[in-house]
């Protein structure tokens, strides 16, 4: 919800670092009970608890190529507690995970505010990843209708044990064709990537057509 771009196109490898966390292995758990409650006057909030087995540590294919071998078992109970807001122009919220590695946490808190002829968007993370290093970022991003479609731009950095990891800015312009097909194209420029300074191959590109069935 930080993300105008959802998690989506080639500027995913920017805005997906920036606000997934400090264990981005971690976004779905098994075996977890969620709770979602009403909302009131805008507010609603959100807690979410697992068992530790496989949860921990990335899923791969394994050796035979024939099916997926699940993670490890976490160090404790993986849990995530959220609350946002919804009202008129303004959207906030809240958010904090533990994955369930022995160290890593993330504390996240995003808003949007939609001006009519632009809407502007933030997004402030902090934790520490599983080695127990600081990791913090930030993102500012803005959209604005354009034609029959949208206009979008951010900027991210990401900084992990105090040194920058990413860094960069992104654009994109995505065309309503209906109500379910959309085309789109967008760059993306990083300076800083994956924890190292990016010399080479510094711009991507993509564009496409996508439908909802």
């Amino acid at each position: 919800m930080a993300d105008p771009w959802g998690w989506d196109t080639v500027v995913s490898g920017l805005t997906l670092r920036a606000t997934a966390g400090s264990n981005s292995n971690n976004f779905n758990v098994n075996n977890s009970i969620t709770y979602t409650s009403p909302t009131i006057g805008g507010l609603s909030a959100t807690a979410q608890v697992a068992e530790s087995n496989n949860n921990c540590g990335a899923t791969t294919i394994n050796a035979a190529g024939t099916g997926l071998t699940a993670g490890a078992a976490c160090a404790k109970r993986p849990f995530s507690l959220g609350a946002s807001y919804a009202g008129g122009p303004l959207s906030a919220g809240i958010g904090y995970a533990d994955p369930g590695n022995a160290k890593d946490n993330w504390l996240s808190a995003r808003a949007s505010y939609d001006l009519g002829a632009a809407k502007l968007w933030g997004f402030l993370g902090n934790g520490k990843n599983t080695a127990g290093q600081k990791v913090q970022s930030y993102m500012l991003a803005a959209t604005a209708p354009l034609g029959n479609g949208e206009l979008r731009g951010v900027y991210a950095q990401r900084k992990d044990n105090k040194a920058k990891a990413d860094q960069g800015l992104g654009l994109g312009y995505h065309y309503s064709l209906s109500k379910r097909t959309v085309v789109y194209a967008d760059l993306v420029n990083q300076s800083y990537a994956g924890g190292a300074k990016v010399t080479t191959q510094k711009t991507g590109y993509d564009f496409g057509l996508k439908h909802a069935f």
